[in-house]
């Protein structure tokens, strides 16, 4: 509760604005000193008010105010793709080092204190200088390593694969993006899917295409700085990759799940974005936003923060550009930390969410799960390439389920080019083979439950089996889809401390899965009215969750925030005094408008 009285200090200011908001404050003031998830870096954002014509200046002036080295922008100068990154605000955010040490509570109390005696500064000119501020945080990779080796790829079945082939094999028009460590260009089973940007001579150095990267023939190296070596620290880019597309049927090796036929051009290809790079572990934000720039529909992400309830706003920015400007999908596996805690970026309701199984749908045992899962897939003792080429390896973590997602969604945009991701994401989770029989402890937090591969492609309008799917005779939902479900939430003094969650327990064949999420929130004392859904289905069971990261729930202390759930109108859950969440399991009640039976006391979460 400290840092929250410094964060009241600060917010009485007596100036016409602060040199930084409060609020853009609170992560900061709040991170915790574990060296496993600082650096000694700060990241900010330039407030568009105000600011002149030459942003760099004005960053390298906050940043040598601050005690801070010489930033660089997060987002590079993207040429004939700069107009767009400068709609989302990506040119304003700066990335300084501000000390040798980890940027702990106490050098983010420094910063804060450096910031006040500039409010005088700034009090005449009434312009907020920035608008976002926060340390930036490690990366970790999400698998373990496995010794045990097989002679086949016995996850495959699992997710019925072999099934979907008879209807799509992967198709070189589409594009993956793999933000990982690399991969060898040289081995043996990535001769054909790897992509290749249609605009560039390969190592001439010029930036052929006028994009912001020299030589990015096959993707760019973003921690080490190179377009030429692509490899980084170790396999499991590869691996990851060689789930989603090694070559396949070509007599070697293992097979991609969407790695297509020869000699028909091979699969999907993989657009390489290196950041677990040789020399640093870098440039998550700007791989998202050359993925989308340069034509990749998913980005597979195995990968996470090494510590829970916390995120880089940048980051959450470029997940929103990719899912925007490409219609894509940012798939990301769970985390390897067998809890339900709000582990981001999976956590985020802009990616899509994979946990991890056995071959046996049993939840691996350190699986990340919890109601913003999306789906699960297999990841233990996964088959891939490695790093050398010729070696392949098995592996296990949720970075392994992540790319057979991955794959799968590459299959059904080879299959429907013009699928939307809402589309793309529909189809996935109202096809899942439920696997609650499996997981009894876990209904409802392993996501819509095992991808299905075959359903999925079937649900796009592809033939199963080889023969035309019935035309005409879909599945029936037992009961009418129409209610509405809607959400009014106030926020308390912390909106980025709360988030939510609906999830459609075991829906039956037919019905529409209005699983979804929502925040963390940005204004605080304020009003949100959201719905959640206009297809809840009469009959159907249904879980809504609200949490708040710090724990405190969003009444009465730091504010006097409160939420109510509504169905068709009837209330179905309100409240707001909670820790650190809690649950209310209801049923969506007969069509005819008639409202919901009373639903039972929310149910909170263990803290």
């Amino acid at each position: 509760m400290a840092a929250r009285a410094v964060l009241a200090l600060a917010a009485i200011a007596p100036v016409a604005r602060a040199f930084i908001e409060p609020a853009a404050l609170d992560s900061m003031l709040r991170m915790t000193s574990d060296p496993a998830a600082l650096t000694d870096t700060i990241d900010f954002k330039l407030d568009p008010k105000g600011l002149s014509d030459d942003e760099g200046r004005e960053a390298e002036f906050i940043a040598k105010t601050m005690g801070c080295g010489k930033p660089t922008r997060i987002f590079r100068p993207a040429g004939k793709d700069e107009e767009k990154h400068k709609k989302f605000g990506l040119d304003l955010w700066y990335r300084s080092a501000c000390a040798s040490e980890l940027v702990t509570k106490s050098v983010l109390d420094s910063f804060v204190e450096r910031s006040k005696s500039l409010n005088d500064t700034f009090a005449t000119a009434a312009v907020t200088k920035i608008s976002d501020v926060g340390p930036e945080l490690r990366k970790k990779k999400a698998a373990t390593a496995n010794d045990q080796f097989f002679a086949l790829q016995d996850h495959y079945p699992v997710i019925k694969l072999a099934q979907a082939w008879d209807i799509e094999r992967g198709s070189p028009s589409v594009a993956v993006q793999v933000i990982d460590s690399g991969l060898p260009t040289n081995h043996e089973d990535f001769q054909l899917n790897i992509w290749t940007n249609p605009g560039e001579i390969c190592a001439n150095g010029v930036d052929d295409d006028g994009n912001g990267y020299v030589d990015d023939c096959n993707g760019y190296n973003f921690a080490d700085g190179t377009g030429t070596q692509l490899l980084g620290d170790d396999l499991h880019g590869s691996h990851c990759a060689g789930t989603i597309s090694a070559d396949t049927d070509n007599t070697v090796g293992v097979a991609g799940v969407a790695g297509g036929t020869p000699p028909a051009g091979g699969g999907v290809k993989i657009m390489v974005a290196t950041t677990f790079g040789n020399t640093a572990y870098a440039g998550f934000e700007e791989a998202l936003i050359y993925g989308a720039d340069n034509g990749a529909r998913i980005s597979s992400n195995s990968w996470s923060y090494t510590i829970q309830n916390y995120f880089e706003q940048s980051l959450l920015n470029a997940i929103d550009y990719f899912t925007a400007t490409a219609d894509g999908i940012v798939v990301f596996s769970a985390g390897n930390d067998n809890s339900a805690g709000n582990w981001y970026p999976p956590f985020y309701s802009g990616t899509f969410a994979v946990a991890a199984t056995t071959d046996a749908s049993v939840r691996a045992s350190f699986s990340n799960y919890g109601s913003w899962i999306d789906i699960s897939a297999p990841g233990v003792d996964v088959a891939s390439t490695g790093y050398g080429p010729d070696q392949y390896v098995y592996l296990s973590g949720t970075s392994m389920a992540c790319p057979h997602v991955s794959g799968v969604f590459a299959l059904g945009l080879s299959l429907k080019p013009t699928a939307t991701k809402a589309e793309l994401e529909s189809c996935a989770i109202s096809t899942a083979a439920n696997i609650d029989a499996q997981n009894p402890s876990y209904v409802g937090l392993l996501g819509a439950g095992m991808i299905d591969a075959e359903a999925f492609l079937v649900c796009l309008g592809g033939s199963s089996g080889g023969t035309p799917a019935p035309a005409g005779s879909p599945p029936v939902c037992p009961g009418a889809c129409d209610q509405t479900l809607e959400l009014e939430l106030l926020t308390d003094d912390y909106p980025g401390e709360t988030t939510w969650s609906l999830a459609h327990v075991a829906p039956s064949a037919g019905c529409v899965n209005s699983g979804t999420t929502g925040g963390p929130y940005g204004a605080a004392g304020t009003t949100y009215t959201v719905t959640l859904s206009t297809e809840i289905c009469a009959g159907e069971d249904y879980s809504f969750t609200i949490s708040d990261s710090y724990g405190d729930g969003i009444c009465c202390a730091w504010g006097s925030g409160a939420y109510t759930l509504r169905l068709d109108g009837a209330t179905v859950a309100s409240g707001g005094a909670f820790a650190a969440s809690e649950t209310t399991p209801f049923t969506a009640p007969g069509s005819g408008g008639t409202n919901p039976a009373p639903a039972p006391a929310p149910v909170p979460a263990p803290v």
